[in-house]
């Protein structure tokens, strides 16, 4: 059975309960990695076939974003900006999150969710691997 990646999701929201900093920093790590598992997993199980290393960021979330100029697209750019937020909270240690901060991440992250469980994955294209 493959792994329910959206139950980070709830993994941030205890997180984001406890209210201290490194909790707050992980909820939003963890909400970024609900919605990119979920994405990923969506895009492998329609026949893409998706890097199994640090580029696998990047091509999920161009798949996305060049699909269409509706809601694919939309989930892409939400992803695109989760990416950012969760990149900062890992890797700058000068960075402030709130609880309000955390929780926003949450919110878009099961926005993002939602929104790839309503739409089907964007269909490959033939022959290509590649980012689009």
């Amino acid at each position: 059975m493959a792994f329910d990646w959206s139950s980070y999701l709830e993994v941030a929201r205890h997180l984001t309960d406890r209210a201290d900093e490194a909790s707050l920093w992980s909820a939003v790590s963890r909400a970024y990695y609900a919605a990119f598992g979920t994405a990923a997993q969506s895009l492998s199980a329609d026949g893409h076939v998706v890097p199994l290393d640090g580029s696998a960021h990047e091509y999920v979330w161009s798949v996305y974003r060049a699909a269409d100029n509706g809601p694919l697209y939309y989930i892409g750019q939400d992803g695109v900006r989760s990416r950012r937020r969760r990149r900062s909270v890992d890797y700058d240690p000068t960075v402030s999150i709130s609880p309000l901060d955390a929780q926003k991440s949450l919110r878009e992250a099961q926005s993002t969710v939602d929104a790839i469980h309503r739409h089907a994955a964007p269909i490959p294209r033939e022959g290509s691997t590649e980012s689009p």
